[in-house]
């Protein structure tokens, strides 16, 4: 594949203060969704939807950024790499690859996940910037990952191609991207989805960067995905879209929207939506709110009031109709917002009131259009707020009471001016008290809308560690604690804990803490809309073991060692000379020698801490008496030869050795081999040592099994398809046992050619005896290929036309075919003929290789001779003829309709190889009238058309 070269656009905007977090990270993953290209046809259609260019734009901190944009699964793409000065914003292009970006097709892996990197703090955002059909997505880093999600959408309006045909079809969808290789995802769609059925859960594999698309089937909005669940075994993010939506009273506006949703565990129960500006036409509801519930039981309360309780996976619409929505839920539940300008909409995923929000947020403006900021603060703080550090452009005198709050929160809906913001420019906006929520609503009512929310999404979770193992730590040493408030504005924090202690400070420090600092110590960290954060840490102050050594010494050499220790609930470390260690207790040296003599140290370790003390060892001279057998096994197979070594280690020159066993075995060697042994070699054989005059002795116990032996027959070759062939071994001793066979295409007894590969396979056949005696053979049989044949299973023609038959014969070796029938072919002597049939017939292919080897495969060619077109309906929904419908018999016809009133004025199109009419123009019923027709016909050879009138009925 051709490596494609990155480009950027210039760098947009400066800004010169402090900032902290605005949804702010610096790894960003995300799932471009796929968004149309409508070819304008209509006579007098509004602006042609496009999908670009599609623009990813980046801004810096108080740190210059080197960013870097990739894609993890396509090693075709080149990264792309930009510095991004402090406090600036930079945009980059991506049009260019936009085929190699946008997650299409449906319903397949793809390779087009983008990973945003960057070495210090930015955020991050995708715009679809065309002229019509704009939208953004806010990228939301590690808040956008999890593993198990519910899909909130709109349910009111379509996705619709109503003046054109689009290129693709717009549609309903969520878009998902993998971080880690072998993420495994289940997917359960609310509704049909391209390649699977509603409420069916499906499990994909995603590597990481690969994406997948799960894409409605249909385009009207009860068809929406809302209510789908998808979970995983590693993090995943995932984008919604709403594709060229329109509708339910909101004029004509065909527009994007979309966002990238965040998972379960960041969702909540309070919301408040502050109202944009749909006001076209001026009866419709404004903006709009799609609760989704992820529990069963889940009340929903707006401004005071329970509205509905939903169950798990359902979606409940609220209009604000131009209000601010205070939204309380009993359970966590998804708040989707859809607002815009006129009838052009857009929609964001809600961020939770309670413990988020960001101390700074940043974006960029796209076009001289309508620009607003819609913020919430908590009261008291809203004139703590800079604009590109300017304190005039954000001022308290812009904030209103959120109603139904108690006057704890405040909003403001501010227009940003040419003057403040030039087109392409960037702005931070700060507040330098308390975290705020900010989105953006850009756009106007003829062109399109982008919104998006720049809030962090996550609450404020305190976490507390300390530099104790394990929550244990030793006496007189320096215990310290360790709080991560992760940069939250205005968090107070009170340590208490045993023995008096309690501090005020961030990573708290106790000195030489002694047993009475057991206990739990607890960090209470409060700020507002927050429930105060507990978190407890217990910790054990131990004292140093005293371990308290003996021994069972003096002993003699070849005697049992025994070392001694004593602490409760200790692990203890012993070391001492010719090499000791043991991590026992009460460790054993067995068959002692002289060398093992000395001072043993044991070091006893509980709960962390470690104790040292020592032992003296003596050892007298004794000599060695152990046999240690070749094998670990006592019991050997007959016929196996097996040794018996009299000592361990290296024994004094002057030891003697006597060995005694069954049928009147002896020996005064140090060593002895017993080859080839039988059944009456069995029994026990006594070692005795001597040296000096004293003496050790030892014994070991044989026992001799008997032992299979196998005869394996020939098989003959076979061809790959043939059936399964019945494996035939057995033990010729009669001794009892188990025969297993192995080796490729075997299954039991049984080998099956079509699982194993082509050519030789070696098919192994072993007996095990139960006390593990064996024996083994093995036979080859060669699999010879047998011929495949590829062909589609059906193919239609017009009477009259002709139409190719594509097959293919692959595998095999020399192979030879032939059809069956030969009617209506030109050549039956080519595995491409072309048929020209007068009715429909079905066809069968042999192929035969120079081996025998036979498969054989059937097309049927179906032909279709008339097309059925009506000439009257009546759409009065009595179950009987309420729908004008034209198709060919058999089915294979792609027809396009176009109905035309009398004035000429088209009043439905449709196409497709079953094309139906009820009577509605623009989703009203027609009156009772004639109607003309023409109805085009294509086989994929010809077209023809049919003209004609049809009798509306009411």
């Amino acid at each position: 594949m051709k490596k494609l070269k990155p480009i950027f656009l210039l760098t947009i905007a400066c800004f010169a203060f402090e900032v902290l977090f605005a949804q702010a990270d610096t790894v960003f993953w995300f799932a471009a969704p796929e968004i149309t290209e409508n070819i304008q046809t209509a006579p007098t259609p509004p602006a042609p939807h496009t999908d670009r260019p599609i623009l990813l734009r980046v801004t810096a901190f108080t740190a210059t950024a080197t960013v870097t944009v990739s894609q993890p699964a396509n090693p075709a793409f080149v990264p792309i790499t930009l510095v991004v000065a402090a406090n600036s914003s930079q945009t980059v292009n991506l049009t260019n690859w936009i085929d190699f970006i946008e997650t299409k097709p449906a319903n397949t892996i793809l390779n087009f996940g983008l990973k945003v990197t960057s070495n210090n703090l930015i955020t991050a955002y995708y715009e679809e910037n065309s002229n019509s059909n704009p939208e953004m997505f806010v990228l939301k880093g590690k808040n956008a990952l999890g593993t198990s999600f519910f899909i909130p959408m709109q349910n009111i309006m379509n996705n619709w191609d109503f003046y054109a045909v689009p290129n693709p079809l717009p549609s309903n969808s969520f878009d998902i991207v993998a971080t880690e290789d072998n993420t495994q995802v289940t997917i359960t769609p609310a509704k049909d989805i391209i390649g699977h059925a509603a409420g069916i859960a499906y499990t994909i594999t995603l590597n990481r960067g690969q994406t997948y698309s799960a894409t409605a089937i249909n385009r009207d909005a009860a068809s929406h995905l809302m209510g789908s669940t998808v979970t995983s075994n590693k993090p995943i993010a995932i984008t919604i879209k709403d594709d060229s939506i329109g509708g339910a009273g909101y004029s004509g506006c065909l527009d994007l929207a979309g966002d990238q949703i965040v998972p379960l565990n960041l969702i909540g129960k309070k919301y408040i939506t502050i109202p944009g500006f749909l006001n076209d036409p001026t009866t419709q509801p404004t903006d709009q709110v799609f609760f989704l519930a992820t529990e069963n039981n889940t009340n929903i309360t707006i401004n005071g009031v329970l509205e509905t309780t939903l169950n798990t996976g359902q979606t409940y619409k609220r209009a604000s109709n131009n209000e601010v929505l205070y939204i309380e839920a009993s359970k966590p539940i998804y708040a989707l917002h859809l607002t815009g300008f006129g009838c052009e909409v857009g929609h964001a995923v809600l961020p939770q009131i309670e413990c988020t929000g960001s101390s700074s947020v940043a974006f960029t403006r796209s076009t001289n259009e309508n620009l607003f900021m819609n913020i919430l603060i908590p009261a008291g703080y809203e004139n703590q707020f800079t604009f590109n550090g300017n304190p005039g452009v954000i001022t308290a005198a812009l904030f209103n009471d959120v109603p139904f709050t108690g006057g704890l929160w405040k909003y403001a809906r501010i227009p940003v001016s040419l003057t403040d913001l030039a087109v392409g420019n960037g702005v931070i906006v700060r507040n330098t008290g308390i975290e705020f929520h900010l989105s953006i609503i850009h756009g106007d009512g003829r062109s399109g809308c982008r919104y998006g929310y720049f809030s962090d999404y996550n609450s404020l979770d305190v976490t507390i560690t300390s530099n104790a193992n394990n929550g244990k730590v030793c006496e007189n040493t320096n215990l310290q604690f360790f709080t991560n408030t992760r940069n939250a504005l205005a968090v107070n924090l009170n340590w208490t804990g045993p023995n008096g202690f309690t501090s005020n400070l961030v990573n708290p420090i106790i000195s030489n803490i002694g047993v009475a600092g057991t206990g739990t110590y607890t960090l209470t960290a409060n700020k507002f809309s927050c429930v105060n954060n507990v978190k407890n840490l217990p910790i054990v102050v131990n004292p140093i073991p005293t371990p308290n050594p003996t021994s069972n010494a003096p002993i003699c050499r070849g005697s049992t060692l025994n070392l001694f220790a004593s602490y409760p609930g200790a692990t203890y470390n012993w070391t001492g000379p010719n090499a000791f260690n043991s991590i026992s207790q009460n460790p054993i040296r067995n068959n002692t020698v002289i060398q093992d003599s000395g001072t043993y140290s044991v070091t006893a370790t509980a709960d962390g801490c470690s104790g040292t003390a020592t032992t003296r060892v003596q050892l007298l001279t004794t000599p060695n008496a152990k046999i240690t057998p070749s094998t670990t096994n006592p019991s050997i197979c007959r016929f196996n030869s097996i040794q018996l070594q009299g000592f361990i280690g290296s024994p004094p020159i002057d030891t003697l050795y006597n060995w005694i066993g069954p049928n009147g075995f002896n020996s005064n060697t140090a060593n002895i081999l017993l080859p080839n042994v039988n059944f009456t070699d069995s029994g026990t054989y006594y070692l005795t040592t001597r040296f000096f005059g004293c003496s050790a002795t030892d014994s070991f116990k044989l026992i001799v099994n008997p032992a299979p032996k196998v005869v394996f027959p020939v098989i003959p070759s076979v061809c790959s398809n043939n059936g399964i062939i019945n494996l035939l071994a057995n033990d010729t001793t009669g001794v009892i046992g188990t025969g297993i066979f192995s080796g490729n295409g075997v299954v039991g007894n049984n080998f099956n050619p079509s699982n194993a590969p082509i050519g030789i396979n070696i098919i192994n056949y072993s007996f095990v005896t139960p006390l593990g005696c064996n024996a083994s053979a093995t036979q080859t049989v060669n699999v010879l290929p047998t011929p495949v044949i590829t062909m589609p299973k059906r193919v239609g023609v017009a009477v009259g036309n002709s139409v190719p038959i594509n097959a293919i014969i692959t595998g095999g070796s020399n192979n030879s075919f032939t059809w069956t029938p030969t009617t209506f072919l030109d050549n039956h002597l080519s595995l491409n003929p072309l048929s020209t049939p007068t009715r429909s017939i079905t066809y069968e292919l042999e192929a035969v290789s120079d081996s025998g080897c036979i498969s054989t495969d059937t097309i049927r060619v179906e032909v279709a001779s008339t097309i059925f077109i009506p000439n009257a309906f009546s759409p009065n929904f009595d179950g009987t003829n309420d729908k004008w419908i034209v198709e060919d018999l058999a089915g294979i016809l792609f027809l396009r309709a176009n109905v035309f009133d009398r004035y000429g004025k088209l009043v439905h199109t449709n196409f497709g190889y079953r094309i139906s009419w009820d009577g509605l123009y623009n989703g009203k019923p027609l009156p009772e009238a004639t109607y003309y027709y023409v109805v085009t016909v294509n086989d994929g050879k010809t077209i023809k058309n049919y003209g004609g009138w049809v009798q509306l009925l009411r």
